[in-house]
Formats: C-alpha cells, structure tokens, sequence
C-alpha cells in the first residue's frame, strides 16, 4: 500500500524525517510508497532522507505497476522537495526515485540530492518524466550522481519519447 498519499486538493507536508525501507507489495491494490495523484495535491518534502524504497515486486495487475521507486506523481499532482536525500531506491521499470506519470504532473526539486537511486528496467535511474506536459525543476544546489537505469536509457534522468512538451530545468534559481 502507499505510506503517505496526497490526493486531490489536499496538502501534506514532511520535515525533518527519515522514511526508510517501503516497498510495493504483489497486492492489485499496491503502489508506490509516496504518492501524490489528483488535481492540486502537493506533497512538501523538507529535510528529508526517503531511502531504501522500492516496487521492484510490482505486478502488471498494478496501476503505474513499477513507476517510481519512491514517489510517483499523477494528474495534476505536484512534489516539491527542499533540502532532501533520495538515495538507493529502486523501481522495477522507470524512475527510481521519482516518476512524473501523467497529466500535469510537476516536481521542484531544490537542494535535492538523487544518488545511487536504479531502475530495473526501461530508465531514469533517478527520475522518469513520462506525462506530456510535466514540468521537472532542479534548483539551488541540486546533485544527481551514481544513478543507473540497468537496461534502459537516462541514467540519471530520463525525458520519455510521450513527454517529447515536458519541461525541464536546471538552474539555482528554481
């Protein structure tokens, strides 16, 4: 099941904390630990640490079976993260530590480090932007380092071929 959900409209907000070790179960009803789905639901991640996550046990009876090891965001959803630490997370297929899945799905990650975060399959060892129009921002001081995708493209950050419109920046003032 989901640790934490964010769902439409609603605002969930983390500091200060370790998350460590959740994982996608074989339930139909499974999915990724973090998630934030629906129009206007935020999670806020700040001075966090999510580690050791993962859906590599994800079956194809899931929704977004093995998208995002440890966070996926989905219609209209958004994540932002401040200060926090993805590291050594797992997705079966895309995203190891994020996945931006469908329609307006955003991400802003500012003094975010990704590291040694894998996807098992298709890419984006540390983050798979799939929806068309998502936005992915990295700002401040943000590091993606020691992600790998195992038998796919994008290492580190993966635009898929839907998300052709996605945007996605890098820069200190994001």
């Amino acid at each position: 099941g989901v640790l934490f959900e964010g769902t439409a409209s609603g605002s969930l907000t983390l500091a200060d904390l370790t998350l460590r070790g959740a994982s996608v179960g074989s339930a139909a009803s499974a999915v990724t630990g973090l998630r934030v789905a629906g129009s206007r639901a935020r999670l806020t991640l700040v001075n966090a640490t999510v580690e050791g996550f993962s859906s590599a046990q994800a079956t194809e009876l899931q929704f977004f079976s093995g998208l995002g090891g440890a966070v996926s965001v989905l219609d209209g959803g958004t994540l932002t993260a401040r200060a926090t630490t993805f590291a050594g997370n797992t997705a079966k297929s895309l995203g190891g530590a994020v996945a931006l899945i469908s329609a307006g799905a955003s991400a802003t990650l500012t003094d975010v480090v990704l590291e040694n975060n894998v996807a098992l399959a298709t890419g984006g060892g540390a983050v798979a932007v799939l929806a068309p129009d998502a936005v992915l921002a990295f700002g401040g001081n943000s590091r993606v380092v020691g992600n790998s995708a195992l038998s796919g493209s994008g290492g580190g950050v993966l635009v898929a071929n839907e998300a052709a419109r996605a945007s996605v920046t890098a820069g200190r003032g994001a």
